[in-house]
């Protein structure tokens, strides 16, 4: 009898054999670890979602956040007509400078010429070949001429002769770039009984160019090569070379010939203008 109890005393509590009744129950404490592995099971797994949830929450706002700051694409897959146009705004248009109307100053003196065109904002000038001229001297013509358009502060050259008692001619030639010669031609009066002076402007000023003259009956004249004196007066040189009378020339068609050495200058004007007026024999 003894021994039973001891043996029932070792008896498992699941073999379906009474229990003895000092022996403690066991199931409860099963119960209890079984919900304790439950729990730690499930608290991971709630946190895990938590956090998928929260990532989730982020992840659409740096998507829209990125979006705002990109053209949408419309369903075709081109971008937005509307976004082009708010993120492509045309550059500010160019301002073009003021302009002023060259006021008429012919028939007034130089001094008041240059005051009525300096109240507008230009500026009065006398050109090459106004040497003698003086703040009394009346302007018989100007250019740009009156009522013209042109930007503030432009230069407007004044002259002063009219040529009433001497004659002249004026010639321009342009060298492009590239080009090394240039030649017009003028009527010029019989050289035996008529003095001439000739002024020739260049520019830039810096240009090195040679000037000559082919008479009627084909003499060539230096007018301009590196023995002349220019005198740089503003954007251009000034060259005045007072010609001798020309002894057993002829009158008539005289070829003005401007060249240069390098076709790699820059452009270049060259205008000659030559006067002349009667001498005693």
């Amino acid at each position: 009898m003894g021994d039973e109890r001891l043996g029932n005393a070792w008896r498992s509590p699941g073999s379906g054999e009474p229990v003895p009744e000092h022996e403690p129950q066991r199931e409860p404490l099963r119960t209890t670890a079984r919900a304790r592995r439950s729990v730690a099971i499930h608290v991971p797994a709630l946190v895990g979602l938590f956090g998928l949830f929260v990532g989730f929450g982020l992840g659409q706002l740096l998507i829209r956040d990125s979006t705002a700051s990109w053209p949408h694409a419309s369903p075709t897959g081109t971008v937005a007509e509307a976004d082009i146009s708010r993120r492509t705004a045309a550059p500010p248009a160019a301002v073009s400078p003021p302009t002023v109307t060259v006021p008429l100053v012919e028939g007034l003196t130089v001094g008041e010429a240059r005051r009525v065109l300096r109240s507008v904002g230009l500026r009065g000038t006398l050109d090459a070949f106004e040497a003698d001229a003086t703040a009394q001297s009346h302007v018989v013509a100007h250019e740009p001429p009156g009522g013209s358009r042109v930007p503030r502060r432009s230069v407007v050259g004044l002259r002063t002769k009219d040529f009433a008692d001497e004659e002249h001619a004026t010639v321009r030639l342009v060298l492009p770039a590239g080009a090394k010669r240039a030649t017009a031609a003028f009527t010029a009066p019989d050289p035996r009984d008529h003095a001439q002076t000739i002024v020739v402007r260049i520019r830039p000023p810096e240009a090195e160019v040679r000037v000559q003259m082919v008479t009627a009956d084909d003499v060539a004249l230096h007018v301009l090569n590196e023995k002349t004196i220019c005198e740089k007066r503003r954007e251009v040189a000034v060259c005045e070379v007072p010609f001798p009378i020309l002894e057993a020339r002829l009158p008539g068609r005289w070829n003005v010939i401007a060249s240069r050495r390098s076709r790699l200058d820059e452009p270049t004007t060259v205008e000659v203008r030559v006067t002349w007026h009667m001498i005693d024999p």
